[in-house]
């Protein structure tokens, strides 16, 4: 009887798991599912959906790593209208770039973009964003790249910045009280 049991249990489990596994998304997908309906205007996401076998490597603007972690969410001239608050940057720790430009996303630049761990490329140019609170932003030592013209950025300079060791191009174009800074450097 107790061989019958176990035999039920190791036949039934794979398929239990697999249910399990295709009802309920990644949390990186889960993340971009949330964020997706937080907005006000994505028709432009309309490959955003969990159906069928397709990942969310396969989803407009998503590009994977080897191992299918997003690794870029590039959605420059998307239409996206909403706020960034809602995205859960914590679900994307192997995210290198991030390019929203030309959007009309509002609100405040959330500090937790600070805390993507090997993001190299960021791109929040062109939108309606106001300044995140720098005093609680995170050293960004792998970031090379940051575009953030064009926002309702105001206040004094950015002080992560200078925690940015490997900072190649920095465009704050706009900024009611810094004037305009726009520094290139080469490597």
């Amino acid at each position: 009887m107790l061989q019958h049991t176990a035999l039920l249990y190791a036949s039934t489990f794979p398929l239990v798991f697999m249910a399990y596994a295709t009802s309920n998304p990644n949390p990186q997908e889960e993340a971009l599912l949330q964020w997706k309906a937080s907005l006000a205007d994505a028709n432009s996401l309309s490959s955003w959906s969990p159906t069928g076998n397709s990942t969310c490597c396969s989803w407009l603007g998503v590009t994977c790593d080897a191992e299918g972690h997003v690794a870029e969410l590039s959605l420059p001239s998307a239409g996206l209208r909403g706020q960034l608050e809602s995205f859960d940057f914590a679900a994307f720790p192997n995210l290198t770039k991030l390019n929203l430009n030309n959007n009309s996303l509002v609100g405040d630049i959330p500090f937790r973009f600070s805390k993507l761990p090997n993001i190299v490329w960021l791109d929040l140019g062109s939108n309606y964003l106001s300044s995140p609170d720098y005093s609680r932003m995170s050293p960004m030592p792998t970031l090379e790249h940051i575009s953030m013209w064009g926002n309702k950025l105001d206040g004094m300079f950015p002080e992560f910045i200078l925690s940015c060791t490997k900072l190649i191009f920095l465009d704050l174009q706009g900024m009611i009280s810094m004037g305009q800074y726009q520094i290139h450097w080469p490597r």
